[in-house]
């Protein structure tokens, strides 16, 4: 789990989703996000077919 604030003094530039995203669209598979509302937190899936 990740929170929103940087709690170990993270670095990030952002780019991480959408490199999971590029990467999920070479492999044609799906990315998506459910959240059950403001500040309850997302949960990220990927689906990649096997074959």
């Amino acid at each position: 789990k990740l929170s929103a604030e940087a709690t170990h003094h993270e670095n990030s530039n952002g780019l991480g989703l959408t490199l999971v995203k590029m990467l999920v669209d070479m492999h044609k598979g799906k990315l998506w996000a459910e959240s059950e509302g403001t500040g309850k937190g997302t949960t990220f899936y990927v689906q990649l077919p096997i074959k």
